[in-house]
């Protein structure tokens, strides 16, 4: 910028660029800023740190509670089936044992029968023959529904044991999720209190 002075000549009114790289005020300034940044740099950069550990552990605690979840839900199926086989089991026990009960109406009523008519011993002996004939079958159903008994007390076993799974499971689930309430929450709120916001 340029002035006209009384007799004429261009006065320059600019400042010297020398002059004002030595301002006190701008070097004051660029060393505040330059003090600051690196107060920045104390805190963000543990903090981002901290936070690519804390993330990291996390995906650990997710992938192992996923994995613990995955062996539950294979526990649960395994237990499906074997309450399915159970039930298919009880009802075939169920029919058998109707069935017995039918075959050993019908001997009593054929027992009261013989019981009633003992003065026709010979007329009672081929109804005789016919009523052992009934009590061999009842015995047959006895003896399969016996059989039958055998799968089901192995089925009750892995029943049981896949309860004793899912309980590791769910044990292993709880303490995962403890570690992550632990790991996490203490961090965070120490890195609060060190924010300055």
């Amino acid at each position: 910028m340029t002035t006209t002075s009384d007799n004429g000549k261009a006065l320059d009114t600019q400042p010297d660029n020398g002059q004002m790289g030595k301002d006190p005020h701008i070097e004051r300034l660029a060393k505040t800023f330059e003090n600051s940044a690196r107060r920045w740099e104390l805190v963000v950069y543990p903090s981002l740190f901290a936070f690519i550990v804390l993330a990291s552990y996390g995906f650990f605690l997710i992938y192992s509670l996923t994995y613990d979840v995955a062996s539950l839900a294979r526990n649960v199926n395994e237990l499906t089936q074997s309450i399915e086989k159970m039930t298919t089991n009880m009802d075939a026990m169920t029919r058998s044992v109707n069935q017995m009960n039918g075959n050993i109406s019908t001997m009593s009523g054929n027992i009261s029968q013989m019981s009633n008519d003992m003065d026709t011993m010979s007329g009672n002996i081929a109804s005789m023959t016919s009523n052992i004939g009934h009590m061999d079958g009842s015995m047959t159903t006895i003896a399969d529904t016996i059989g039958l008994l055998a799968p089901m007390n192995e089925r009750m076993e892995a029943i049981n044991q896949s309860m004793i799974q899912m309980n590791m499971s769910m044990d292993r689930m709880n303490h995962h999720m403890g570690a992550l309430d632990a790991n996490i929450g203490r961090p965070l709120n120490r890195i609060n209190s060190i924010m300055p916001w």
